[in-house]
């Protein structure tokens, strides 16, 4: 998908390019949700709990990716995103007290974190595009904060993953629409 973001910047403004993706997916699962008939009943404090996911797990993503993208190639770009299991590891060691990483943990996170700095050649600091690989990093924290959040505010949400996905894509799409006017 990093190639195809890159294809649609030669049309497009990031923020039309992130809304595309987000309105495409909007179609598709409210599509599944009524074939399935499964639309949610959700509360108005729900619909802001998954508001809130929403802005972190694709609302900032969409954005900061094809901003990103103008600065570096598609293929930093996933690899760099490869650095999201560890901004959640990180988000989650932070606000979910009870689910504190073991010292092997941390390990692992460091040894995942040297491997990524491997493959993208971070001993080449100097020809780095740096505005480009910060809002890439930037975009994979959104995510692991994203996916943290989702964690600790939609456990009592009573909706199908699908219905979930759903409504949180087109909240996503609804707030970045008029960026991409």
């Amino acid at each position: 998908s990093f190639l195809f973001i890159k294809w649609g910047l030669q049309a497009f403004t990031p923020a039309q390019v992130g809304f595309g993706r987000l309105a495409v997916g909007a179609v598709v699962l409210v599509a599944m949700v009524l074939i399935a008939r499964r639309w949610p009943k959700l509360t108005w404090k729900e619909i802001g709990a998954i508001a809130v996911v929403a802005i972190g797990m694709s609302g900032a993503p969409m954005v900061m990716i094809p901003m990103a993208e103008q600065q570096i190639t598609s293929i930093l770009a996933s690899l760099l995103n490869a650095s999201t299991p560890l901004w959640t590891a990180f988000f989650v060691a932070i606000l979910i007290p009870h689910e504190r990483p073991s010292h092997a943990q941390v390990a692992g996170l460091g040894v995942g974190a040297l491997g990524i700095a491997v493959l993208v050649g971070a001993w080449k600091v100097s020809e780095l595009p740096w505005q480009g690989v910060l809002l890439m990093l930037g975009a994979t924290a959104f995510y692991g904060i994203g996916g943290t959040l989702s964690r600790m505010l939609l456990q009592r949400v009573s909706a199908s993953p699908d219905a979930l996905s759903m409504t949180q894509i087109g909240l996503s799409a609804i707030m970045l629409a008029p960026f991409a006017i």
